[in-house]
Order: structure tokens, then sequence, then C-alpha cells
């Protein structure tokens, strides 16, 4: 499988009055609004993320998944169950 770059459109004049508004915030709030200023740091920061996929996202996808016959084998290897049918 190839490597799929991730890439940002992050501003630096955006992203620095972002964290200057939220510091000003919080100080002003005494620290009721840090929540509030994170999770909009983290919105714009996700907002600004791309994913390119250089492979087919199904063969991923079927790649990823799990057996499940392998997930019961495993359990019944946890709890120490033999099961015959």
């Amino acid at each position: 499988m190839g490597r799929s770059p991730f890439q940002t459109d992050c501003g630096q004049m955006h992203y620095a009055w972002i964290v200057m508004t939220n510091w000003i915030l919080k100080i002003l709030s005494l620290g009721l609004l840090s929540a509030w200023a994170a999770v909009r740091l983290y919105q714009y920061q996700i907002v600004s993320l791309t994913l390119t996929l250089k492979n087919d996202p199904d063969r991923m996808y079927n790649l990823a998944q799990d057996d499940p016959n392998a997930i019961a084998e495993e359990l019944s290897d946890i709890f120490d169950i033999d099961i015959s049918l």
C-alpha cells in the first residue's frame, strides 16, 4: 500500500489570531472558556486538514476489517472456554 499524505492549509495569521483571542477570552472569563477555546482551536485544525488517498478506499477498508472467526477464537482463548459442535 502506498503512503497517503496529509496536507493542511492552516494560515499562520488565522491560527495566531485564534490562539491569541482564546488566550484573552480565557483570562477574561477566569478560565471558564478553556474548553470552548480548545474546541475552537481543534476545530480549525481539523477543518484545514485533508488526506489525499493514493489507493482505493474500499481495498484499504477490506484489509482493515477483522475476520469474525478469529475474534471468536481469541475470545474463547481469553475466557478459556472450549465450544465444540
